[in-house]
């Protein structure tokens, strides 16, 4: 019984200590997205430089969409919109 208790509280010590280390990885890496936006944007802010950065990966999405539409098909002879749909209405 000693011993579970011991094992417990030296858990439960080391998940204090783990969560003071997370609080500190947190602010280095809100450190270091704020100097990498400042490096890549150096006329925007912090915030205008995320929007930026998210705006272009949603770009991007369409399009890698777009190019594995165009492969299925070429595939499997059937566009993709197609097979979705036949899927849809047999469930």
């Amino acid at each position: 019984m000693l011993k579970k208790r011991a094992v417990s509280e030296q858990q439960n010590f080391t998940m204090v200590g783990d969560s003071h280390r997370i609080k500190g990885m947190t602010s280095d890496a809100e450190a270091i997205v704020t100097d990498s936006a400042k490096r890549l944007f150096p006329s925007l802010s912090k915030d205008e430089a995320l929007a930026s950065l998210l705006l272009e990966k949603a770009q991007r999405n369409p399009i890698k969409y777009q190019s594995q539409a165009r492969q299925f098909k070429d595939k499997y002879e059937q566009p993709f919109d197609d097979f979705r749909r036949l899927l849809l209405d047999g469930e």
